[in-house]
């Protein structure tokens, strides 16, 4: 495993285990001294690391002043800086075909640009120059969706290929110099799933990269942040069903725990699990995880507080957990996360064992 940590000879640097005291060490000093490579780089969390075809990359500092994206193999000698160094990197994505896109400012033109990069200078080039400054940027197979601009359009969704010829609109979905700032872009069986003001309100939209197979699945109001945010905390996966916190203005049951297949009729509330509430933040479903095809998140019900609950996606099968502080008070302040383990199960040969999945909260009695 790889990941940041601290101590003062080096500061914040990248550190990997193999899960014993042995196997715990330094792995690169990318910023020799005690402040370290690892913090600040924009709205992509420091630190943050992102697995793909056998390689992780991440931003990190490689002056005081500038960071880049490096690419590592997990070897003392496999690091790479990928791309040139820049003053501010608000965030990146990585291609199946091993293209990286990321997002820079621009301080001399006064603009957000789409840039993407093979890890050579020959193959960094610029894709766009009008992108907004808080574009939610992802990656679905190899094509790099975010929000761009135009005086036409607006704000819109838009992709790219990698190609400066392949980076355009994909569909004005609030006609005409209205902008729909798209956000949210979470990846969903290769399609993308975000949110848009659609002209007559927030609105809830999948694409597949075509203006035809960009299709709204209702008038909702999904909760995101940026898209590292959206996926730990709004949207999951579980049992091949995404499932994302969401508000329908017209029915005042504030946010509500949503489902989806894909399709518009497959597109509803689980439960309300706060009925009767008015606050838009009722319920408030959040760090929703996947635990081997039951979803979990964290919810309140207006008399448990906020406490771990449970879902297999029907009305029934939604249910609290258990009130770990009991009555009103809140016990779980973040963070519900699933740990896979490998185990011999009593009972069983030798050869035998299970997979079993524990749930870490974060949570005061």
């Amino acid at each position: 495993v790889l990941f940041s940590a601290s101590e003062r000879v080096h500061g914040s640097e990248l550190y990997k285990s193999n899960g014993t005291y042995e196997g715990t060490f330094l792995l690169n000093d990318i910023l020799p001294g005690e402040k370290g490579s690892f913090g600040e780089t924009g709205t992509f969390p420091p630190g943050k690391m992102v697995s793909k075809n056998n390689y992780v990359y991440f931003i990190a500092k490689s002056s005081d002043t500038t960071s880049s994206i490096f690419k590592t193999d997990g070897t003392k000698s496999g690091l790479q800086k990928f791309i040139p160094d820049y003053k501010y990197i608000p965030g990146f994505s990585v291609a199946d075909n091993g293209l990286v896109f990321y997002t820079i400012y621009n301080y001399s033109t006064f603009t957000y640009e789409l840039w993407r990069s093979n890890g050579t200078a020959g193959g960094t080039i610029l894709l766009s120059s009008t992108i907004a400054s808080n574009t939610n940027l992802n990656v679905a197979g190899n094509t790099a969706f975010f929000m761009g601009g135009d005086a036409t359009n607006g704000y819109e969704l838009w992709k790219s290929d990698g190609s400066a010829a392949g980076t355009g609109l994909v569909k004005d979905v609030n006609p005409g110099a209205g902008s729909s700032y798209p956000g949210g872009m979470f990846i969903y069986k290769k399609d993308v799933y975000f949110a848009a003001n659609n002209g007559a309100g927030p609105s809830f939209w999948k694409s597949d990269g075509t203006s035809t197979g960009t299709i709204q699945l209702g008038m909702l109001d999904p909760w995101y942040s940026s898209v590292y945010a959206t996926d730990e905390i709004y949207f999951e996966v579980s049992n091949s069903i995404l499932y994302f916190a969401a508000i329908d203005y017209t029915d005042s049951k504030g946010t509500q725990l949503y489902r989806t297949d894909g399709t518009v009729a497959g597109t509803y509330p689980v439960k309300d699990i706060n009925p009767g509430s008015l606050d838009y933040n009722s319920a408030n479903p959040t760090y929703l995880t996947d635990v081997k095809g039951t979803l979990f998140f964290i919810g309140n019900d207006g008399l448990n507080g906020a406490e771990l609950w449970k879902s297999d996606g029907t009305e029934s099968g939604t249910q609290l957990v258990k009130d770990i502080t009991p009555g009103a008070e809140s016990s779980i302040d973040r963070y519900v996360v699933c740990i896979e383990s490998t185990i011999s199960t009593s009972g069983l040969s030798n050869s035998a064992c299970s997979m079993i999945c524990s749930m870490f909260v974060s949570a005061r009695r």
